[in-house]
């Protein structure tokens, strides 16, 4: 013979499972320009008081300011990035180098 089970949910689960269902669209959502990015910082070695900030950014190669080629990349060219570094002294710019980049894929990175 055959059983079946019943399955009954709690309120608590069924409160779970509606809320899951009703945030699920909002998990996928897609980046326009920004592809993503690195932060890393070291101490100078002679003043402890002086971080040197290094950064990669990835972003998307059509968005207009973005655009990289391979005479970018041999001229040394500073990309334009988008916004600044806040520092205590003010703001630096968010340049970089362009270092990397696909046509196909529609991406570009660099370093500043």
């Amino acid at each position: 013979t055959s059983r079946q089970k019943d399955c009954n949910m709690s309120p608590f689960v069924g409160c779970c499972v509606a809320a899951f269902l009703v945030l699920l669209p909002t998990a996928s959502v897609e980046g326009s320009h920004f592809r993503g990015g690195t932060l890393s910082w070291e101490s100078y070695k002679h003043d402890d008081n002086l971080i040197h900030c290094s950064y990669r950014m990835s972003w998307r190669r059509s968005s207009g300011s973005h655009e990289c080629d391979q005479d970018t990349i041999n001229n040394g060219q500073l990309v334009r990035g988008e916004g600044s570094w806040n520092t205590p002294d003010g703001g630096v710019s968010a340049r970089y180098y362009c270092t990397d980049f696909s046509e196909q894929e529609d991406w570009t990175q660099g370093v500043n």
